[in-house]
């Protein structure tokens, strides 16, 4: 009991370490001569409590070097051996983790050991750590070796055949670490970004729903209890769902969340692969295209926003205001279902379980088959083509509305070169002054407003599709 203290604090100072930052590097040691290991490597693995003090005392000789600064229990390690390799020969692997209880155990079998002559591409031999006739020796860590990153020496050792003696013996040091608790890491890191996204995405909704005039019952917004669904934090600036903003936002959570575990787990900044590159690479640009469609083509000018806003059509503060994000927008479009993006949120969800499941190990060969790399960037394709030559565009409704303004001033002018003096009651009396006029907006209001409507989604109160006929 009195050591826990003293195992709690050095848990919680490699902890903020490594939090921090800090490289935590695994230790080479030299390699060791057999002269003073046991005489049979089946020996070894049949009992490596009593081989390891064997082991441990032979003199060094050459270099061990992990490819990681840690070993995750559980998972495959890598380690470089300044020896070359010889083919058929057989090695082996035990550990002793130091946690103050010298718990020593086996680490592998002779089938869970592959040597192979490491790569000269391998980041060892770039870095000159090892040199390109050294050995790479890949063994699977037992997970009872886990630890909250304590130190473990491990024993590397070849044989040319079970029954023969070592024929060196090659000694390391290294953190352990575990899987779960490296999960758990990287759960709360995914937590907190997505904490985060959806504390921004309510300040800018909640301050474009104050913009909005008191009193008026088309503004709205979701409770912050709403913000836990992803396609209220994801929603465009129409204030509908965005199915390319939806995809480029769960696939950045789950790659960050692998890199955070990978570096929690083994100490260092995985790459990422082609495939990954370019599933972020088809979700960035379709919502970069989007957000340009938008832009150019899908929006008022600016006089005709301010227009319809003084008229009562829009709410003030946008459409962000008066529209709720919700999954229909996502699945559906122009008042159908939408079998383009059903189909790009049924491979992305394929490709999102693919990532979890297989990118814990490595991201950077993780291949995703060019055919669904294509599906997706064909149907992020459709959705930003479909909405560049939409039908009812929003050029057609800025030139409507141009001429709806000229029709409404030339009828407030002809009411006041009537009645030069004021005094007009209302827009009957109005209309009695003006009659031409008047028909004349009343027309071409009746366009626009359907217009208005069918683009935006926006009912227009029938008290704001009358003419205002003084200045």
């Amino acid at each position: 009991m009195a050591r826990l203290p003293t195992a709690a604090l050095r848990a919680c100072v490699i902890g903020v370490t490594f939090l921090f930052g800090i490289n935590l590097p695994a230790t080479p040691v030299l390699a060791q001569p057999a002269s003073q290991a046991p005489a049979a490597c089946k020996m070894i693995q049949q009992d490596a409590q009593n081989a390891i003090a064997g082991l441990s005392a032979a003199p060094q000789q050459a270099v061990a070097v992990p490819a990681t600064t840690f070993l995750p229990a559980g998972g495959p390690a890598k380690v470089a051996v300044e020896r070359r390799h010889t083919e058929g020969e057989i090695w082996y692997v035990v550990g002793q983790l130091v946690t103050g209880t010298s718990n020593i155990t086996r680490l592998s079998r002779e089938q869970s050991v592959n040597a192979s002559t490491i790569s000269d591409k391998h980041w060892l031999v770039t870095n000159g750590r090892v040199t390109s006739t050294a050995t790479l020796v890949t063994f699977n860590v037992p997970a009872e070796l886990w630890s909250l990153w304590f130190t473990a020496n491990f024993y590397l050792f070849r044989c040319e055949s079970a029954n023969a003696a070592p024929i060196f013996v090659s000694s390391f040091e290294s953190r352990t670490t575990n899987g779960w608790i490296c999960a758990g890491i990287a759960a709360v890191f995914v937590l907190l970004m997505y904490l985060a996204s959806a504390i921004v995405a309510f300040v800018i909704h909640r301050a474009q729903f104050n913009r909005a005039e008191a009193g008026d019952e088309r503004a709205q917004q979701y409770t912050w209890e709403n913000y836990y669904d992803p396609i209220v934090i994801t929603a465009g600036a129409n204030g509908k769902g965005s199915p390319s903003k939806l995809q480029i936002f769960v696939f950045s959570l789950i790659v960050g969340g692998l890199l955070v575990y990978i570096f929690a787990s083994e100490g260092r900044l995985s790459d990422i692969s082609e495939s990954i590159a370019y599933l972020l690479g088809i979700s960035g640009v379709a919502a970069a295209g989007s957000k340009l469609t938008d832009v150019t083509k899908n929006r008022l000018d600016y006089g005709n926003y301010a227009y319809f806003v003084n008229k009562g059509w829009l709410v003030r503060g946008g459409l962000a205001t008066a529209n709720l994000p919700k999954w229909g927008d996502i699945l559906g479009a122009d008042g159908e279902l939408d079998v383009y993006h059903v189909q790009m949120l049924f491979v992305s969800a394929i490709v999102a379980a693919a990532l979890l499941t297989n990118g814990f190990i490595e991201l950077a060969s993780f291949t995703i088959p060019p055919t669904l790399l294509g599906i997706l960037g064909l149907s992020q394709a459709v959705y930003v083509g479909g909405k560049a030559v939409n039908p009812a565009s929003f050029a057609e409704l800025n030139k409507a509305a141009a001429e709806l303004k000229k029709a409404e001033d030339a009828f407030r002018d002809a009411v006041v070169t009537a009645q030069p003096a004021g005094g007009v009651p209302n827009v009957n009396a109005a209309r009695a002054l003006a009659p031409h006029e008047y028909t004349a907006y009343m027309n071409q209001v009746k366009d626009v407003k359907q217009m208005f409507e069918d683009l935006l989604g926006q009912g227009v109160p029938n008290a704001a599709v009358r003419p205002r006929f003084a200045y």
